[in-house]
């Protein structure tokens, strides 16, 4: 087994590809409904993949959490809190709303 911080890395960004689009010949060549079916079973693919990369991220993460100590799961916890509340996350206005600094009035 791959140790918890290897596991947890994120994979590397062409491991999970955007569905490949079908040549252009080939769609032409469907009823609207075949397209969509098609284009739906890639999407499905897709989707499938990044949910299977996200499990197995997930599970590296509880494997790792229970690998800690008391303490360190108490910082473990606050850092994860903390994720997305990056300085400039926010967007908008000072209220977090609307475009600011009064545009788009």
């Amino acid at each position: 087994m791959a140790s918890p911080s290897a596991t947890i890395r994120p994979p590397r960004s062409n491991s999970i590809r955007p569905p490949t689009r079908p040549a252009r010949a080939e769609m032409v060549k469907l009823t609207t409904p075949e397209r969509i079916d098609k284009m739906r079973a890639l999407r499905i693919d897709h989707f499938s993949a990044m949910t299977a990369a996200m499990d197995k991220r997930e599970d590296a993460t509880k494997a790792l959490y229970a690998a800690l100590n008391a303490d360190q799961q108490k910082v473990f916890d606050a850092e994860h809190a903390r994720m997305g509340a990056h300085p400039g996350a926010r967007r908008g206005g000072p209220d977090g709303h609307g475009m600011g600094m009064g545009m788009g009035r």
